[in-house]
């Protein structure tokens, strides 16, 4: 794109790269730099860092690991979010991960992403197994149209009731996708991005020293599992307390430690189900 040309668009923070990229190229017309149009590849660049968008992360997320680590008056002036749109070929030294098909491509990750979770959720794969084509092509369409009551319908039609994972007061009827036991979900399926490494994919208990044999006593909240405790266990070497080196984001938050796992997950996970937890030192 030429540099006098620009365009602003609000995207999801939920949504992946390559949705608001596919956004993107629509408000662009065809002769503006593209030769080909749709068959050749557009790709993101951080204007920033320089570095180009992994297109199957979730924007949010992206920024998170783009920005995370500013102070918050410098984050205004990131805001919004500079992106550069690239019609050249794919930036094969990279290592990115190629999408080739288009949104076709990233369904299949996102649906692929989804049953991860639910296995490290279940600690099986029946209730990914018992997902229909049409509720996938349902909670698809929700995720590309950001029609969050589409989307919370069509995952309780599938038993899936992220309200009530840790609930022990909850009903018989709204229990999450029972495991094989017929025992409410004990985990919560967490990502972890620590600077460049790998990213850790785990799932968390919802209590401290959950043996998964769950009581329908009242919950005790002092027994969670926190993200203190979370963080210190899968990057010990880390000091979360008392560095000033160290940022971690959820959503674009700097989430206390001593705030449960279990309602960071209700409220904040991603629609793949996954919380992502970023750490920048």
């Amino acid at each position: 794109v030429a540099s006098t040309d620009f365009y602003v668009l609000q995207g999801h923070q939920k949504s992946t790269a390559e949705i608001e990229e596919h956004a993107v190229a629509c408000c662009i017309p065809q002769n503006s730099g593209s030769e080909g149009g749709e068959a050749s590849r557009y790709w993101l660049e951080d204007v920033e860092s320089g570095l180009p968008l992994r297109w199957n992360l979730f924007a949010g997320v992206l920024f998170d690991l783009f920005h995370g680590n500013i102070s918050k008056e410098d984050m205004y002036q990131r805001l919004p979010w500079k992106l550069h749109v690239h019609f050249t070929p794919f930036p094969e030294n990279q290592m990115l991960l190629r999408c080739d098909q288009g949104l076709q491509t990233v369904r299949r990750y996102y649906l692929s992403s989804l049953k991860q979770a639910l296995y490290l959720q279940h600690e099986s794969s029946k209730v990914a197994m018992q997902m229909t084509k049409q509720s996938h092509d349902d909670l698809w369409d929700a995720v590309v149209r950001s029609d969050y009551g589409s989307f919370w319908e069509v995952t309780r039609a599938c038993d899936i009731h992220v309200d009530s994972v840790g609930n022990s007061s909850a009903s018989s009827s709204e229990k999450v996708g029972t495991s094989l036991k017929g025992l409410q979900p004990h985990l919560i399926p967490v990502r972890l991005y620590w600077n460049k490494n790998p990213v850790i994919s785990r799932p968390c208990n919802v209590k401290r020293d959950d043996s998964g044999e769950r009581s329908e006593t009242d919950e005790n909240s002092s027994s969670l599992f926190t993200l203190g405790e979370l963080l210190k266990e899968w990057l010990p070497r880390i000091d979360f307390e008392s560095s000033n080196n160290v940022v971690w984001k959820i959503q674009g938050v700097q989430v206390p430690l001593e705030f449960a796992m279990v309602d960071l997950w209700r409220s904040l996970c991603h629609p793949d189900l996954f919380l992502y937890i970023i750490v920048l030192d």
